[in-house]
């Protein structure tokens, strides 16, 4: 930031050379934040699936065990 206002004073930048990158960070933010909701979701439904599978194998011992 700093180097930048020095260039503007100088003449040697514009406020939009400022602000460019600024802008540009906005997008890439939220790309980051949807990637990492979806690699959280799909570690949530890893985890849940295999939460299902085991209930389902307990289920089907107790069964076995009564007969």
């Amino acid at each position: 930031m700093v180097p930048c206002s020095h260039g503007i004073i100088n003449g040697q930048m514009t406020v939009g050379d400022l602000v460019k990158p600024l802008l540009m960070s906005l997008p890439l933010n939220f790309l980051g934040s949807v990637y990492r909701e979806t690699i959280q979701s799909l570690v949530d439904m890893k985890s849940m699936f295999r939460f299902i599978g085991g209930i389902g194998h307990i289920s089907l011992s107790l069964v076995v065990s009564l007969l």
